[in-house]
């Protein structure tokens, strides 16, 4: 059960992650008017987001809650 949770969490990261990247890319193309920098700075944000989001998730997993709360 506990693997389930973590494949659930590692693709969750991963699909977010692309959703929010394709619109970081889009609005950084938008302000520097050109698409390698866009795709730079997407790519850089791509990869350092995708490991906070993972270990802000993991941490969250530690903690319990009411279960009034959910």
């Amino acid at each position: 059960m506990k693997d389930a949770g973590v494949k659930r969490r590692i693709y969750k990261t991963i699909t977010w992650r692309i959703i929010a990247t394709i619109l970081t890319f889009i609005i950084a193309w938008i302000v520097t008017g050109d698409p390698r920098s866009g795709a730079a700075i997407s790519l850089l944000d791509f990869a350092s987001k995708t490991l906070t989001y993972y270990w802000h998730e993991s941490v969250w997993d530690k903690f319990q809650f009411n279960q009034s709360l959910k």
